[in-house]
């Protein structure tokens, strides 16, 4: 104050312009900070002056109240401490198994009044598999004087695709299938069980073994798919694994086989159907596609 007015201080001043149009009975807070030269036991007094310009009585011209408050500072200044120098550490998190993470911040980074530091880290996918968890990365900064911690943290999602699985197992023929069920003459297989040699063959009023032991004079398609059919079944009972291709046909043969039975007068387009993922599975029972034909039968 001077002559009992309060005077301008110079450079004393701050100008705030809201990001957006305050509605109705909307509230804001906006923080700021001024600096200036103190006057020795003087009272000050900060003045907001806020702007309307839609104010009823007076659209278009600037208006609105000049709230104010008084104060004084301290015979004894605050003194504040700022480190001139602050240690940043931030060491690589942990990964799952399958992943590897490289990069980083390699030793701690000491900075001296403003600085600047950029660092990479990688995350490599080694040998995961449908795999997805979240990384947090939380780096400190540590000040040199005070020891004071500012600790700050983000997190991603990383996700590994699904793999396909390497082939398993290995196939044998329709021949081999056809000998070493509960009928001989071959050692018995185990894995007929899981069918039954006996059970009823969708509608053909055979059983398996039956429809198996058939054969599919004159070209008959039915009898060539089923034979193909039983025996890629037993095979993926056995621990043979499949392939896309094996399973499409697997799901066609059964729509067929729960459709037509061994007499059914067929047509072109079904007959020729029929025999085409016959042949998928004759090729993936000798061992062509999928995991491979067995050593031995």
């Amino acid at each position: 104050t001077g002559s009992g007015q309060f005077q301008p201080l110079s450079g004393a001043s701050q100008t705030i312009i809201p990001a957006q149009q305050l509605s109705p009975g909307e509230t804001k807070t906006y923080d700021y900070e001024i600096t200036f030269t103190p006057i020795s036991n003087a009272i000050y007094r900060n003045e907001a002056n806020v702007t309307i310009t839609n104010r009823s009585g007076s659209i278009g011209t600037p208006k609105g109240p000049s709230p104010n408050a008084s104060f004084s500072l301290p015979t004894e200044p605050t003194v504040i401490e700022i480190d001139e120098s602050a240690t940043l550490s931030d060491p690589l998190p942990s990964v799952p198994v399958g992943f590897s993470i490289s990069g980083g911040l390699a030793s701690p980074y000491t900075f001296s009044d403003s600085d600047t530091i950029t660092y990479t880290v990688t995350i490599t996918n080694e040998s995961a598999c449908n795999a997805s968890f979240t990384l947090t990365n939380t780096a400190t900064l540590t000040e040199d004087d005070s020891k004071e911690e500012h600790t700050d943290s983000t997190s991603v999602t990383i996700s590994a695709p699904e793999c396909a699985l390497p082939p398993s197992g290995c196939t044998y023929t329709q021949g081999y299938w056809k000998t070493h069920s509960k009928y001989g003459p071959a050692p018995y297989d185990d894995t007929w069980a899981a069918i039954g040699e006996d059970t009823l063959f969708f509608l053909s009023g055979q059983t398996y073994y039956q429809v198996l032991k058939t054969s599919p004079s004159g070209g008959n398609a039915y009898y060539i798919l089923a034979h193909q059919y039983i025996a890629a079944k037993l095979n993926i009972l056995n621990g043979a694994s499949s392939t896309e291709e094996v399973d499409a046909a697997l799901t066609w043969a059964e729509k067929f086989f729960s459709a037509y039975t061994p007499t059914s007068k067929l047509s072109k387009s079904v007959r020729n159907e029929a025999l085409y993922y016959a042949g998928i599975l004759d090729r993936y029972n000798n061992g062509y596609i999928g995991p491979g034909h067995c050593s031995t039968e």
